[in-house]
């Protein structure tokens, strides 16, 4: 049976590790830090449902972070019409996830 402390542990840890790496990691030096493909789903945030008919069949089967992103920061009134705030909610999405998950292993 696991303890409590490392049901709590696990997921602090993988927390401040993605935060920390938010934080201090390296940035994509393309596109702002979002990337080749990562402008594809930036555009999806900003421009949702019109952004996805300029995707390919490949990248529209990836588009589930991007619309998860999309309605998050219409319903919080976040501003999402610039690199650095897309590349932001990215990040807090994938903390969010990786926390989740990490709370889920035990």
């Amino acid at each position: 049976m696991r303890s409590r402390m490392t049901l709590l542990l696990l997921p602090l840890a993988v927390l401040a590790y993605v935060a920390a790496f938010s934080l201090f990691g390296p940035l994509i030096p393309v596109n702002s830090g979002i990337g080749w493909d990562g402008a594809k789903y930036a555009a999806v945030v900003r421009n949702w449902p019109t952004g996805i008919y300029a995707l390919s069949q490949y990248h529209v089967g990836r588009i589930f972070p991007s619309a998860v992103i999309h309605f998050a920061a219409t319903l919080l009134g976040a501003d999402v019409s610039f690199p650095r705030a897309v590349l932001t909610a990215f990040q807090t999405y994938n903390a969010v996830v990786l926390t989740i998950g990490a709370k889920r292993t035990f």
